[in-house]
């Protein structure tokens, strides 16, 4: 009785060693399965962010069709300005000759004077020249408005130009902060937030296209523009 009594007691000792290396392995099991959950949460988050991105990308270059479209159209612009002054020197070299040659006509019509058949002739000749002197002065006249329409378009490029530039600077913050968006706490947005938004208003940018934009909600980017100093 003594000898399986110890038998069993050796037995009892291997069962207790089985269990202490089995519960060993659950808690290994267990600390493993937590780790794959954490992996697979961050797969997951990194899958949103790859989404995110990708949806940012395709805005950009749609923006990016938009830029182009509107550069190429400021070069044939400043062609089409090219083109013009070059007409305008043209012309503006043809008027500067023209008070010589009527100084000369006007010697000529001097010598014509003292005889009438020569004056009439002379004032034929006159009578001539004024529909030559009437399409001058209205040739004068297109010209001075072509030179003020030149400056109006002069100016409405670089406006173009300017805001074109903005729109790039802007889409490269849009991409460079989106990715932070995400992670913000909870309140009132920072401010870079709150200066982008109010840019981007000003810029004619609906509280839609803000909001998608800046991942802020509606309602956040409704304040932000509520809150702005009125003018």
């Amino acid at each position: 009785e003594k000898r399986r009594i110890e038998a069993m007691e050796q037995d009892f000792k291997k069962l207790i060693t089985i269990s202490q290396a089995v519960d060993m392995k659950l808690e290994q099991v267990t600390s493993s399965s937590d780790t794959l959950q954490e992996i697979q949460a961050r797969i997951r988050e990194l899958e949103e962010i790859e989404e995110e991105t990708l949806q940012k990308y395709e805005r950009i270059e749609m923006k990016q069709h938009i830029l182009d479209t509107t550069t190429e159209g400021v070069d044939k612009n400043f062609a089409a300005l090219e083109n013009l002054e070059k007409d305008i020197k043209s012309v503006e070299n043809q008027l500067a000759s023209l008070p010589n040659q009527i100084d000369r006509l006007q010697k000529r019509i001097e010598g014509l004077s003292a005889n009438k058949e020569k004056a009439d002739k002379a004032a034929d000749q006159i009578a001539k020249l004024e529909p030559i002197l009437v399409d001058l002065e209205e040739r004068l006249d297109s010209m001075q408005k072509a030179r003020e329409w030149l400056a109006r378009t002069e100016t409405r490029l670089e406006d173009i130009n300017r805001q074109a530039q903005e729109q790039v600077k802007l889409l490269g913050t849009l991409l460079k902060d989106g990715n932070q968006s995400r992670k913000r706490e909870k309140g009132a947005p920072p401010m870079g937030v709150r200066e982008m938004v109010t840019r981007l208003a000003n810029q004619g940018w609906s509280v839609q296209q803000i909001s998608q934009a800046t991942k802020l909600s509606v309602g956040e980017v409704e304040l932000i523009l509520e809150l702005l100093p009125k003018k």
